[in-house]
C-alpha cells in the first residue's frame, strides 16, 4: 500500500498553488507541534487517490524524532480487513509555531527534489485539543482528525464550518468515524 497520507496528514508528494479566489489558508495561530503530537483518528477527509483503499479505521501518529523532524505513521484498515501502514517523515518548513508542515512518504533515494515534500497546514486546533484540521495549500486535501475515535456531531459541524470558511469544498467530505 503506498498511501501518502496527510496525501497525514495524512498524504503527499505535492506542492499546491493557492486557489485564485482567495489566499492560501494560513496555519492555526500557536499551533506548536507539541500541542498535537501523538495519535489522532481520522474523522473525515476529502477523497484522495492515496486513500482510495482505506475503510473507516484510519489513524495517524506524529512523533518527534531525535533529528528534530517528525515521524508520521499512517495506518488504515482496508475493506478486506487487512491493515496498511505507511511511515513518512515530516518537517517544519518554517518555525514550528507557524504550523507549516511538509510531509513525504517517498523512498529515501527520491528525497532531493523539493516537490517530494507536501505543504500541509494545521488549519484549526480546538482549544481543548479535541480535534485538528489539516489541509493542503491547494485545498485539494483535507482531514479532520480527533484524539478520540468519535467526535460529537456539534464539534464535527464546527470543524466542517471552519474548513468551509477557509475555502475547502466540504460538500465532498467523507465522514470516516462514527458519530
Amino acid at each position: 500500500m503506498k498511501t501518502k497520507f496527510i496525501s497525514a496528514l495524512a498524504a503527499l508528494a505535492f506542492v499546491g498553488a493557492a486557489s485564485a479566489q482567495s489566499p492560501a489558508p494560513a496555519p492555526a495561530p500557536g499551533s506548536q507541534f507539541t500541542r498535537w503530537e501523538g495519535r489522532w483518528f481520522e474523522v473525515a477527509r476529502l477523497p484522495n487517490w492515496s486513500q482510495r483503499n482505506c475503510g473507516p479505521d484510519v489513524a495517524a501518529t506524529f512523533l518527534r524524532r531525535t533529528d528534530g523532524n517528525i515521524s508520521v505513521i499512517h495506518q488504515c484498515r482496508t475493506p478486506d480487513g487487512t491493515w496498511g501502514v505507511d511511515v513518512g517523515e515530516g518537517r517544519f518548513e518554517q518555525d514550528a509555531t507557524k504550523g507549516t508542515l511538509g510531509v513525504r512518504f517517498t523512498s529515501l533515494w527520491y528525497t532531493a527534489p523539493p516537490f517530494t515534500w507536501g505543504g500541509y497546514y494545521a488549519l484549526a486546533l480546538d482549544l481543548d485539543a479535541r480535534y485538528v484540521i489539516f489541509g493542503s495549500t491547494d485545498r485539494d486535501h483535507l482531514w479532520i482528525l480527533s484524539q478520540t475515535r468519535t467526535l460529537d456531531d456539534d464539534v464535527y459541524q464546527r470543524a466542517v464550518a471552519q474548513a468551509a470558511a477557509l475555502g475547502y469544498d466540504t460538500t465532498k467530505l467523507i465522514r470516516t468515524a462514527a458519530k
